[in-house]
């Protein structure tokens, strides 16, 4: 099973994500956390350049890159684990690159999903995690003393990119219904982790 979890700066997406593979592993089912851009070598590589101080402000060299990193991703790891029998769990996909290269620096969606769907054949997600929470309340947590994210130059983006985020995940969301689960991202902790232990069981009962 490969699950995605997308959402805004400071959701708690990345916690969530990796909560859900230590619940798993305690049930005895082999589970992976991995991440976009990232999770390989080179991909990693890949992801400091895109998340440096400054990133990159061209859209179409910034999707380019990402989509390299993506690949290696998910030929060189997320496919030969899935083989492997599996559960990966992946911090933000393609979603990510629909809102953030497409909807907020205006880079051609059509040619961003033909560009995608001719490398990948249509290999996608059985489930997506949106943690849904407004930006403004996400942008308190990112400046908590306690908050240990790792920050990037999109934190230091204004609240309208953010909310513009926000609502590009939700449209993703509307247009992949059967594939998304929105989850109230104010709910306490635990009961978002409970109920993500919960859906993913039940999925994946025999």
């Amino acid at each position: 099973m490969f699950i995605t979890f997308e959402g805004g700066e400071g959701s708690g997406k990345t916690t969530q994500a990796k909560r859900l593979v230590e619940n798993l592993q305690k049930k005895g089912i082999k589970a992976l956390f991995t991440r976009e851009p990232g999770g390989t070598e080179l991909a990693e590589k890949i992801r400091a350049l895109l998340l440096g101080d400054q990133g990159i402000e061209n859209a179409l060299t910034e999707f380019l890159l990402i989509t390299a990193a993506r690949h290696d991703h998910v030929e060189s790891l997320i496919k030969p684990k899935l083989a492997q029998g599996f559960v990966v769990v992946c911090d933000r996909f393609f979603d990510s690159s629909i809102v953030y290269q497409g909807l907020c620096k205006a880079l051609d969606i059509s040619l961003m999903q033909s560009l995608h769907y001719s490398i990948f054949q249509g290999f996608e997600p059985d489930v997506t995690f949106l943690i849904d929470i407004d930006p403004e309340i996400a942008q308190r947590r990112i400046t908590l003393p306690s908050s240990k994210r790792d920050s990037n130059h999109y934190d230091q983006r204004d609240i309208t990119f953010h909310k513009k985020v926000r609502q590009g995940l939700l449209e993703c969301a509307k247009l992949n219904p059967k594939r998304f689960l929105i989850i109230d991202g104010t709910l306490d902790m635990k009961t978002i982790e409970n109920k993500l232990l919960e859906h993913v069981l039940l999925s994946i009962k025999p």
